[in-house]
């Protein structure tokens, strides 16, 4: 040991926090294909948000859309944008692949405003915040290497 410390090799919370929304969902991805899934992410339109789809096989039955909102600051609570966009994204993908779908809201932030949830709740949509990312650096580590 030179008194240098190596940099971990895989994701960590800190990372997380520091990634750009693209690097973010890059990292989303990079959880679900290490999980044995496909993992693309759509990058049709370039003027709104990208999102990240599983496809049926295997262990998933039907589709899944994931909406990807980073937080520059975790503390803050995530208000009900990405979960509008989420919701009204569905349609397109039911009507593009002849599958069902279903969609998850996935940030950086500590939680979401209750006006979040309730939509989530109506919509059939989960959402994963902050614990639920501890939770995949521990149990499903992404290599920094894969992150760009």
């Amino acid at each position: 040991f030179d008194g240098v410390r190596p940099k971990a090799a895989f994701v960590t919370l800190d990372d997380v926090d520091r990634f750009s929304g693209s690097s973010f969902e890059e990292y989303v991805s990079n959880v679900y294909k290490n999980l044995g899934y496909e993992a693309a992410v759509d990058s049709e339109d370039k003027k709104i948000d990208h999102h990240i789809l599983l496809l049926p096989s295997g262990r998933l039955t039907k589709g899944l859309v994931i909406e990807c909102k980073h937080s520059d600051n975790p503390a803050n609570i995530k208000n009900s944008e990405g979960i509008i966009e989420l919701a009204s994204s569905l349609g397109k993908y039911r009507g593009r692949y002849p599958c069902d779908f279903s969609g998850m809201l996935v940030t950086n932030a500590v939680c979401f405003s209750e006006e979040t949830v309730q939509i989530a709740k109506e919509n059939g949509l989960s959402l994963c915040s902050r614990k639920n990312i501890e939770e995949w650096i521990n149990n499903t580590p992404v290599e920094k290497s894969k992150i760009v």
